[in-house]
C-alpha cells in the first residue's frame, strides 16, 4: 500500500497506514514509502517511517520542491536526504531502493539519458553509504 494524498485518495500515512495494514493482517501486504508523496503533503519522513517500521517492504525514492510532485533524482528538490536516510536505518529498512525519478531521464535527449541513469545510480550509491 503506498502513501498517496489524502484529500485526493483518501489514503493514509504512518500510523494510519500502519494500523491497516495491520489489520489486514496478510504477509503479503506492506508499506511502499514515496518519497515525493510525503514531501508534498508535508509529513515529518522519520516519524512516518518509524511508525511503519518492519511494515515497510519498498520505496518509490523521488525528490521535489514540497508543493508539486516533480519526480526528480534526490537533491534536485528540497527533501533532506541526509535524515531521510538516518530514518530508515533506524528501522533497519534493507528492502528495495526503486528510484521513481523519471523526470531527470525523459526530457533529456536520447544521447544524455544513459549519463542521467548513471547519475542516478552514483546518487543511490552515496545515499547508501557506498
Amino acid at each position: 500500500l503506498e502513501n498517496m494524498s489524502r484529500e485526493e485518495y483518501g489514503f493514509l500515512y504512518g500510523e494510519e497506514l500502519a494500523q491497516l495494514i495491520d489489520a489486514l493482517d496478510s504477509p503479503r501486504v506492506g508499506a511502499c514509502w514515496d518519497t515525493g508523496h510525503a514531501h508534498v503533503a508535508g509529513v515529518d519522513h522519520a516519524k512516518e517511517l518509524r511508525a511503519l517500521g518492519s511494515r515497510l517492504k519498498a520505496l518509490h525514492v523521488q525528490d521535489n520542491d514540497g508543493r508539486s510532485d516533480g519526480h526528480t533524482a534526490p537533491f534536485f528538490g528540497t527533501i533532506d536526504w541526509p535524515a531521510f536516510m538516518a530514518a530508515l536505518r533506524g528501522i533497519d529498512y534493507t528492502g528495495p531502493f526503486t528510484f521513481e525519478a523519471h523526470n531527470i531521464v525523459r526530457r533529456l535527449p536520447a544521447s544524455c539519458q544513459g549519463t542521467a541513469a548513471r547519475l542516478l545510480y552514483e546518487i543511490g550509491a552515496a545515499l547508501a553509504g557506498e
